[in-house]
């Protein structure tokens, strides 16, 4: 064997050794707690304050179409006309 041949193989050992030697563990900090329920896509302004009862406030519609939103202290609704298309947990 040649002198630049154990080297490299001195090296390559090295190498393997010091990487799995050299692991981390990555801890993921528990998801923060989301609103148990909120209302489902496609349902009514009617049905969601059936179910919800009335928001602590109402932002005025905007844009074509026309976009409104609610707010509940645990969540936001957003609708469309009258038809929920996305809520958020705050």
């Amino acid at each position: 064997m040649t002198l630049l041949t154990l080297r490299r193989a001195c090296l390559l050992a090295t190498l393997s050794v010091c990487g799995a030697a050299a692991a981390d563990t990555l801890t993921m900090p528990d998801a923060p707690e989301q609103a148990s329920h909120t209302p489902d896509r496609g349902e009514r302004m009617q049905e969601v304050l059936s179910e919800f009862g009335e928001p602590t406030d109402r932002l005025p519609a905007v844009g074509s179409p026309p976009i409104s939103r609610w707010v509940y202290e645990e969540f936001r609704v957003y609708f469309e006309d009258d038809r929920v298309i996305h809520s958020v947990s705050r």
